[in-house]
Parts: structure tokens; C-alpha cells; sequence
């Protein structure tokens, strides 16, 4: 795992920031609380089979590590272009788990700075450390796209 760091990290603080927004919405309600507990293991599933099933780095040099290894369990999928579903694979699921605990997370704002200020260094470690060393030509956030 050496050299993984960035990927650990990044993964790390964003499951993070989706915890805080866990405990922002079971301050309010358990069962809506219950509801989010779902999405957080389903949703990041479909991501890691809508994109990173797709990618040439996933079995031996997977910038993230653990989507790397759980892709091995979900259906095989050709190393190909990304097409719009693949990208709504991703972007769905990446909207709903950011954005739905946005109205529990206002209602205590430490909560919600918390929230955002993970989510967006997660991002940037991603962005910055991540994508600078990925081989997968076919991301569009690849260097060698550039």
C-alpha cells in the first residue's frame, strides 16, 4: 500500500464527512438516520461498479486501493470508454449521499461546515494526489488527457 496514501486519505476523510452527516439526521429522526445507513453502503457500490469496474488500474494499481479490491467481487466489466450511464453511476449516487443530509446538516451548522470542509479536502486530495498518478486513459481526469 505504499504510496497510497492520497487514496487511503481521500476515501477516509469523505466517509468522514458522509458520517457527520449521519449523526446530523439521527439527531432528528432513527429512521431517516436508518434510510442514509442504507445509501452509505449501497450507493458507493454502484459507484465502484459504474466506474471503477471500468478501469485498467483497478486489480493492480487502484489509486484508492479498496474499490480496487471490491471490484473483484462485483460482475466484470470491459476496460472501455466511460458513456453517460457510467458517469450518472457516479454522479447519482455522489449527489444523493452529499445532498441529502443537507437539510438536517443547516439545522446545526457546525455539522454543516464540518460537512463540507471534509468533503471538499477529500475532494482536493483526489484531485491533487490521486488523478496525478492515475493511468486510467480512460477517466476524463487523467494527466495523460492533458
Amino acid at each position: 500500500m505504499k504510496g497510497k496514501f492520497h487514496g487511503v486519505f481521500s476515501l477516509l476523510i469523505i466517509m468522514f464527512a458522509m458520517l457527520i452527516g449521519l449523526v446530523s439526521i439521527m439527531l432528528h429522526s432513527i429512521q431517516i438516520g436508518l434510510f442514509y445507513i442504507t445509501a452509505l453502503f449501497l450507493l458507493p457500490i454502484v459507484v465502484i461498479f459504474s466506474y471503477c469496474s471500468k478501469c485498467m488500474c483497478r486489480l493492480e494499481d487502484c489509486g484508492h486501493v479498496f474499490p480496487g479490491k471490491i471490484t473483484k467481487l462485483l460482475p466484470k466489466r470491459k476496460v472501455r470508454e466511460y458513456y453517460l450511464k457510467d458517469i450518472l453511476g457516479v454522479m447519482i449516487p455522489a449527489l444523493i449521499l452529499c445532498g441529502f443530509p443537507q437539510y438536517w446538516l443547516w439545522k446545526c451548522k457546525p455539522l454543516f461546515f464540518i460537512f463540507w470542509a471534509l468533503l471538499l479536502i477529500g475532494i482536493a486530495e483526489i484531485y491533487l494526489f490521486v488523478c496525478k498518478k492515475c493511468r486510467n486513459v480512460n477517466c476524463k481526469l487523467c494527466p495523460k488527457n492533458k
